[in-house]
């Protein structure tokens, strides 16, 4: 074997090499491509969860805003019911004073009709005695 044949052999390997490296190199290009698309998803995916986590941020600031009023609210209710419930436990005690007023006053009208009542019965006894006494006396006249 010569040397132009070595030569030609050796480019003919080397062609075989560059045919390889050019399926190769294509093949490459193809998963390069496939890659970019992936990647331009992947942006499009994260484009979207931004504009999802924006929205969230927005929803979570008003739920902030909705709970701060609840709170004031529900701080407020708390600060009338304390008051309504003060006012009606001194309303409750002043009836319930004035009831035990009218009692005490009804303890002494009871007293009084008994002592008024043993007097009458006394006098009863004396009218009636005197009377028997008078007629007797009467009689004896």
């Amino acid at each position: 074997m010569n040397n132009e044949d070595k030569i030609l052999a050796i480019l003919e390997k080397l062609q075989e090499d560059f045919s390889g490296m050019k399926e190769d190199v294509s093949s490459l290009k193809q998963d390069v491509s496939g890659l970019k698309q992936d990647v331009s998803g992947l942006k499009q995916d994260v484009s979207g969860l931004k504009q999802d986590v924006s929205g969230l941020k927005q929803d979570a600031s008003g739920l902030k805003e909705d709970v701060s009023s609840l709170k004031q609210d529900v701080s407020s209710i708390k600060i009338r019911l304390d008051v309504d419930i003060q006012t009606q436990l001194n309303l409750l005690s002043e009836g319930h004073s004035r009831l035990v007023e009218r009692l005490d006053i009804l303890d002494e009208v009871k007293e009084l009709a008994e002592d008024t009542r043993d007097k009458l019965d006394v006098v009863y006894h004396v009218v009636r005695q005197h009377s028997s006494e008078i007629t007797e006396l009467k009689k004896a006249q």
